[in-house]
């Protein structure tokens, strides 16, 4: 399961690119429905038999068992436009296997969340956030609140779509003083941010058939994998994924995997929200292992599986770096990153000094004396966080520098 974004500012010819990528699953859909008409009108013919055999059962006097209603045809579904809970949830019922919202612009999805409880306040983005990790949910209807709740043992809700750059800060749940909501919610996202690509004259080039006929058999492939069944007695049978396993060269290069990884956490401070972009890198670790093995139709994840996770875990890493105003991670970055969160606590906060910032950041490291962060000040400058000003009701003596903070704050991409 993989939430993916491509981030890209307007005119980069990201709805092109999108359409040809999710075409495959709109032409099984359309298949999909086409089959579900027929089983329809199966279905519907059935029933009527079944009226008439129940009338006849009743005029009998009702002896034995009642016949047995038709099951009713379930329109299979892979992608998802409505991305209320509900009817995500009643979806997700009929559809066991999952199903990808696909959003052009993702800042929508967020929008809608809640967008039917009143003053806007619900669960919504919490549903997410559990459905990220295949935990079981509960879905209350309603509208038909006696039918009882939806049951989700294995909600699979992928999300793929594009973003500009400037809705960044919306996705992260930043507020006018740029304060994460510290939920997780964009530290699940595969973020994409290339560098943009200049213009040019029509090139006439397409996608080759072999390589489109190739992309395509990769969706059938993966589509054509089913669930394990597990019945129970006394119970309805129900439905768990498929389970792969590591063989013994796999799991040594899974443990390298993840002490590297534990390494690059550790190595920020406790405070830093970059940790728990990392910390999601270890269930994707896991989901494009098995994503590699399934593609190669091996049950077994081995040191090849991992290495190819490994590399494109490292591309996404690379990529959520410059998502989160991360730069290239040097010194001026990090601190400047720290007094981000040292303003960001104080909302009440309006100006302050290069003294007082100095001390809200010394360390006995990188931060040993106020020239330290300099360079860090001017970059939080330049990118309008901050302005140099003048202080009122100066005292005799030297005049401190002094620093207002944007009242408009919306947290550009450093």
């Amino acid at each position: 399961l993989f939430w993916t974004a491509l981030v890209a500012p307007p005119g980069g010819t990201k709805s092109p690119a999108f359409a040809k990528a999710r075409a495959p699953l709109h032409r099984e859909e359309a298949r999909w429905v086409a089959e579900n008409v027929t089983a329809k009108s199966a279905f519907d013919v059935e029933s009527d038999r079944h009226a008439a055999a129940m009338k006849e059962w009743k005029s009998n006097g009702c002896v034995g068992e009642p016949p047995s209603k038709p099951p009713r045809p379930n329109l299979r579904q892979s992608t998802l436009d409505d991305v209320t809970v509900e009817a995500c949830g009643k979806v997700l019922c009929d559809n066991p296997r999952g199903v990808i919202v696909l959003k052009d612009e993702l800042v929508g999805f967020l929008r809608s969340m809640d967008q039917y409880r009143s003053g806007g306040k619900g669960s919504d983005r919490q549903f997410w956030l559990s459905a990220w990790a295949g935990s079981y949910c509960k879905v209350n209807r309603a509208g038909s609140h006696d039918a009882g709740p939806l049951i989700i043992p294995h909600p699979f809700v992928a999300i793929a779509g594009m973003l500009c750059p400037d809705s960044l800060p919306e996705l992260r749940g930043d507020n006018r003083h740029g304060v994460h909501a510290q939920d997780g919610f964009l530290d699940r996202f595969l973020l994409s941010y290339p560098d943009p690509l200049p213009a040019v004259a029509e090139t006439w080039g397409t996608v080759s058939e072999p390589v489109e006929r190739a992309y395509c058999q990769v969706f059938m492939r993966l589509l054509a994998l089913e669930m394990v069944s597990e019945p129970e007695p006394g119970c309805m049978t129900t439905y768990r994924p498929y389970f792969i396993n590591f063989n013994e060269r796999g799991r040594a290069a899974w443990s390298e995997y993840t002490a590297g990884l534990a390494h690059k956490i550790n190595a920020l401070e406790v405070s830093d929200p970059f940790r728990g972009v990392l910390s999601k890198f270890r269930g994707y670790g896991l989901r494009f292992a098995c994503l590699l093995a399934c593609l190669k139709t091996k049950e077994i994840i081995g040191a090849d599986e991992m290495t190819g996770a490994a590399l494109l875990a490292d591309y996404f890493e690379k990529h959520a770096l410059r998502c989160h105003g991360r730069g290239s991670g040097d010194p001026t970055t990090r601190i400047a990153q720290r007094l981000i969160r040292w303003m960001s606590r104080r909302p009440d906060m309006n100006h302050f000094t290069k003294t007082s910032a100095f001390l809200a950041v010394k360390d006995k490291t990188a931060v040993q004396s106020s020239e330290a962060i300099v360079p860090a000040l001017k970059m939080l400058v330049d990118h309008n966080y901050i302005r140099p000003a003048q202080p009122d009701n100066h005292k005799p003596g030297p005049t401190p520098e002094f620093y207002l903070i944007n009242p408009d704050w919306s947290r550009p991409p450093c």
